[in-house]
């Protein structure tokens, strides 16, 4: 994936797929999608999964790297 998944999740926060916790901590030791310290959110399997979940039912997309690396959002 050509994304990070920190970046991705701010995307698919921005886009209302999923709900931003307030943030309490930034850096490398803090999962914003669990919204908790211990692990950073590329570390995180739960978001991992969850993405894939996202790709598999198409609500998401990846395009190549020939094209962006934006993620488009399906309705």
């Amino acid at each position: 994936m050509k994304v990070s998944r920190e970046r991705l999740y701010g995307m698919l926060v921005q886009s209302g797929y999923l709900s931003e916790f307030e943030l309490v901590m930034n850096g490398n030791n803090y999962c914003k999608f669990h919204g908790k310290v211990g692990y950073h959110i590329d570390d995180c399997e739960e978001f991992h999964q969850e993405v894939k979940r996202m790709l598999s039912f198409s609500m998401i997309r990846i395009g190549n790297e020939e094209e962006s690396s934006e993620v488009g959002m399906t309705k």
